[in-house]
């Protein structure tokens, strides 16, 4: 289970085998129980235990950015 997103404030998306689940506070995706939701990341229990789980990020390439110009003006 993977943390890859926050629809809203209050909802957070989650990666369940390859599929993407949404849940709020109280909700269970999996064996998790959603308890908190931030803005980088959403504390969850597990079989009673909890555990922080934190948005992934990924990293853009310069060039998809916009930060590169290329050959461009050459």
């Amino acid at each position: 289970m993977r943390l890859i997103g926050l629809i809203s404030p209050s909802r957070a998306l989650f990666s369940e085998n390859g599929r993407p689940r949404a849940a709020v506070v109280g909700e269970s995706v999996g064996e998790l129980v959603v308890r908190e939701i931030h803005p980088d990341h959403v504390v969850v229990s597990r079989r009673g235990e909890l555990e922080r789980l934190v948005l992934e990020r990924r990293s853009v390439p310069l060039e998809a950015a916009g930060g590169a110009r290329g050959n461009a003006g050459r």
